[in-house]
């Protein structure tokens, strides 16, 4: 999209034929999930991704580093329907090859949903307030933001929106506010929709 705010990546030929030679021929209607985030306390718990997942009833990637394998297998484990884990397999340009070829992402706040928009896919994610600020997408139409409220620690209460206040060193959830019918709607609307450009 040219003049547009948000950045874009171009999708190469080799991109598309490491994709094709890591997992061979992707499914019509395929929908991502990444479960990973640096931050555990920015991460959305697995089970509710596989429930996510699952109430799309669409073929199911889920993606992942190696360092995020545990995250993978779980929301693979905890689904009903079955689902194909891409744990360190693809590069960073497979990754877009893969990310292109779905109809949605949804993940956590996190570098993967930035690749997915720059390709042109629409994503949903779950973001903790203050990094919704400064990483959250700039526009509404393909790109559904939801939001946790949590300002303090779920474990000791310590504050985390003041910027001066030690960080505590629990790693405990933020974003378990958001729940599995908030992320479901956002996704049933975007499969069904008809979003604009973001």
């Amino acid at each position: 999209m040219s003049g547009g705010l948000e950045p874009r990546v171009e999708v190469t030929g080799g991109d598309r034929d490491e994709l094709a030679r890591v997992l061979g021929r992707t499914p019509q209607g395929l929908v991502a999930v990444h479960p990973g985030a640096t931050d555990p306390r920015r991460r959305w718990p697995v089970e509710r991704f596989a429930e996510a997942a699952d109430r799309t009833g669409r073929p199911v990637v889920v993606t992942g580093t190696r360092a995020e394998e545990d995250l993978v297998t779980g929301v693979v484990a905890a689904m009903r329907r079955p689902a194909i884990p891409v744990v360190g397999t693809l590069g960073l340009g497979g990754l877009a090859a893969l990310f292109e070829r779905c109809d949605l992402l949804i993940a956590n706040d996190t570098g993967p949903r930035h690749l997915a928009a720059a390709v042109g896919t629409p994503t949903v994610a779950v973001y903790w307030c203050g990094n919704l600020i400064n990483a959250g997408p700039l526009s509404r139409a393909a790109h559904r933001p939801l939001i946790s409220w949590t300002t303090a620690c779920p474990a000791c209460g310590a504050d985390g929106v003041d910027p001066a206040a030690e960080r505590c060193p629990h790693v405990e959830s933020w974003v378990r506010d958001v729940t599995v019918d908030m992320v479901a709607e956002q996704a049933d609307d975007l499969l069904h929709g008809t979003p604009g450009e973001s």
